[in-house]
């Protein structure tokens, strides 16, 4: 049966409360379903007179109106714009306050789809000083889960893209740091992690104790969780703080313990959460300051990198991207720290587990680890007799030959040239004239 959407806007406009009533009870019934037929609430110019019942004393009209908006706002921007030109955003704020949880839940949640909309929108309604309110919302001792959600996901939005206003979303991070402590919720935590991957990625400055308290938090929930998604979701914000490489947050890091929680995961079976946690440490190995509590890669030597990273390259193809980083890892290390260069080179076990890498079937892992030895050797430049002696011992030389046949022309030349460069007495003249180029 069709609604009578003319006598329904008629109802609306009724002065009994009575009649109000049942006539926005029928319009959410009527709303929600799997394709709700918007077009006619706003063809009809329904969505302000709804938008005026928000004002209503009757708290059941209120959440009835503001599902009904949770539904408009899931539209286009096409019609989700009614919500703005009816004057909807100061209202929908005011009753974030409402005693009535559902009808509190219900204002966010359109708060929060509009701010997913697009940007203008995300702008006109923090211009409605909408973040000094969802502050202040969070900041509640006894929340409740629903809209603690609804709001997380509302902070979420508003920094999806670049703006104007990062630093009065700022003001959202420590009220969602304490609800982060405080619930084990997996929709909280993923996009509380997602809130603050991008507010680290888009401020360009973030107070050090805000740090220090978001990585001690993100390692106790690492310790602790098990869930891919917070796992990842966690990893992704290290990932961002590890990428600003300000000298303030290096003693925030060490003193986090996050360090070995990150190594403990290079191993982790899942090859997503095992990738993040070797770029995390790749990204930290490449910060050259020193916080008040030593050298960060001398941490990451302190909590058993090495063993792990050799147990990585002795897993099956499958962490192959894990493995990567955990070259490039090894790459930075050899760098910036003689010391760790000295006590990667000397270390046989660790040499046989690179090498078992060029075994793999993936091209990009085998390409890498043959560039990482070139790098090595250029580093050293080949006067380091221990060094040499290692690549005796582990029977470099064979497995150059063994590769040299590669599918791969560049895994190919790669091979020759370290070959040239390391063994020149193995390297046949028949080979080298293969090499050669016409102009040689």
């Amino acid at each position: 049966m069709n609604p009578n959407w003319s006598q329904l806007r008629q109802n609306l406009q009724s002065t009994s409360e009575e009649v109000q009533a049942e006539t926005i009870l029928n319009l959410r019934k009527i709303v929600n379903v799997t394709h709700p037929p918007i077009i006619n609430l706003v063809e009809s110019e329904m969505i302000p007179l709804i938008v005026e019942l928000l004002d209503s004393s009757n708290v059941q009209i209120q959440s009835d109106a503001t599902w009904i908006l949770i539904n408009v706002s899931f539209e286009s921007s096409t019609y989700s714009i009614s919500i703005f030109n009816a004057g909807g955003i100061p209202k929908l704020l005011q009753l974030l306050k409402s005693t009535n949880i559902q009808v509190a839940n219900n204002s966010a949640w359109v708060l929060a789809n509009l701010c997913g909309d697009n940007q203008d929108f995300r702008d006109r309604i923090i211009e409605a000083r909408a973040i000094p309110i969802v502050a202040e919302c969070l900041q509640s001792p006894n929340i409740n889960l629903r809209f603690l959600q609804s709001l997380v996901w509302f902070a979420l939005n508003t920094v999806r893209s670049s703006h104007d206003n990062l630093d009065s979303v700022s003001l959202l991070i420590h009220p969602i740091l304490n609800q982060f402590t405080k619930t084990d919720d997996r929709k909280v935590l993923v996009d509380a992690c997602w809130f603050f991957e991008f507010i680290m990625t888009r401020n360009r400055f973030i107070p050090s104790e805000i740090i220090s308290d978001l990585l001690n938090h993100l390692n106790v929930f690492m310790n602790n969780n098990s869930n891919f998604y917070v796992l990842q979701a966690s990893l992704r914000v290290i990932s961002s703080v590890s990428m600003r490489r300000h000298y303030r947050y290096s003693e925030q890091i060490i003193n986090s313990n996050i360090l070995p929680t990150l190594i403990r995961f290079i191993t982790d079976e899942n090859d997503v959460v095992s990738r993040l946690a070797c770029l995390c440490c790749r990204q930290f190995s490449s910060w050259r300051f020193y916080g008040g509590s030593g050298n960060i890669q001398s941490h990451l030597f302190n909590h058993d990198l090495i063993p792990k990273l050799t147990s990585l390259f002795e897993s099956d193809d499958r962490l192959w991207r894990s493995k990567r980083e955990g070259i490039w890892l090894l790459k930075n290390i050899i760098n910036i720290d003689y010391n760790h260069r000295l006590e990667i080179t000397s270390n046989e076990t660790l040499f046989n587990a690179v090498l078992n890498t060029l075994n793999s079937q993936n091209v990009e892992l085998v390409k890498e680890v043959l560039k990482f030895f070139q790098h090595l050797n250029y580093v050293t430049l080949s006067n380091e007799v221990e060094f040499l002696e290692i690549l005796r011992s582990c029977d470099f030389q064979k497995h150059l030959e063994d590769i040299l046949d590669h599918v791969s022309d560049e895994i190919h030349s790669l091979a020759y040239e370290l070959l040239r460069q390391v063994f020149p007495e193995a390297v046949p003249n028949s080979l080298c004239n293969y090499f050669a180029s016409p102009e040689e």
